[in-house]
């Protein structure tokens, strides 16, 4: 779990989400990466995502929602 201050960010398998994000507010989960893996480590920097995924054990990054 991480966060940027806007979102909250959150790894692990969730139904086909990968990796989710939330905002700091509230509401409902949002797929940033969809998949069946599981993302682990999440840190969250210079508006970008960066994790873990357990599939192939490399450190992924991805652009933060606007």
């Amino acid at each position: 779990i991480a966060t940027d201050g806007k979102y909250v960010y959150l790894g692990g398998s969730f139904s086909s989400v990968e990796l989710g994000y939330v905002a700091v507010a509230g509401g409902s989960l949002q797929t940033l990466r969809p998949g069946t893996g599981q993302a682990s480590s999440v840190v969250a920097v210079g508006g970008a995502v960066y994790y873990i995924d357990s599939t192939d054990g490399a450190i992924h990054g991805i652009a933060a929602p606007p």
